[in-house]
């Protein structure tokens, strides 16, 4: 389950899955859009609000951002 204004893991997962090569434009726009949003609701909802699986949903979030960065 989510929590208000946030993508699912499976969501994520599926955006993720079809390679950039396969998506329409608008596809490919509306997922890092989503991304965004979903990053910024990560950022501004404090952890004791958070269910369970977007706290794990966010762990995983964090490490594949920092080793991207690297």
């Amino acid at each position: 389950m989510t929590d208000h204004g946030r993508r699912s893991l499976s969501s994520k997962i599926r955006a993720k899955l079809k390679p950039e090569s396969r998506k329409t434009f608008a596809e490919a726009q509306g997922d890092r859009l989503a991304d965004r949003a979903d990053g910024v609701a990560s950022r501004m909802q404090p952890q004791h609000h958070k269910s369970v699986g977007q706290k794990i949903t966010d762990a995983f979030s964090r490490n594949s951002s920092n080793r991207r960065a690297i």
